[in-house]
């Protein structure tokens, strides 16, 4: 079996785990019931979406792994709903600069935990 699995390996030129290629592949192929086949699937840890969904200021939540480029968004932090935006056009108000400011310290900020998330 081991020896099916290598040459399957090179044969395809892909990286597969045993356990993987196992239930796909070969006990399909030989009519060998998978044991642990519906304890895997069945785990909430690997069946469950990784992909954090962003929720926008307008339109349908975004599932994507970073902030959606160049869209507005809403964060939840500490009960309460805070707005992060990419990019803000300078006004006159020094208060409306300094909102814009702050929104896109939050988008900012947002992007580089989801980098750190990923990098770890």
């Amino acid at each position: 079996m081991q020896k099916q699995f290598y040459d399957f390996v090179e044969l395809n030129r892909i990286q597969i785990l045993f356990f993987d290629w196992f239930e796909l592949y070969y006990a399909s192929a030989h009519h060998v019931t998978y044991p642990f086949a519906s304890i895997k699937h069945a785990c909430p840890i690997t069946t469950r979406s990784k992909t954090p969904v962003w929720n926008l200021t307008s339109g349908p939540p975004v599932e994507s792994d970073h902030p959606p480029p160049i869209r507005n968004i809403q964060l939840n932090h500490k009960d309460q709903t805070v707005d992060a935006a990419p990019y803000k056009i300078p006004g006159d108000d020094t208060l409306t600069n300094t909102k814009h400011i702050i929104q896109q310290n939050n988008f900012t900020n947002t992007n580089l935990n989801t980098l750190g998330k990923q990098l770890t």
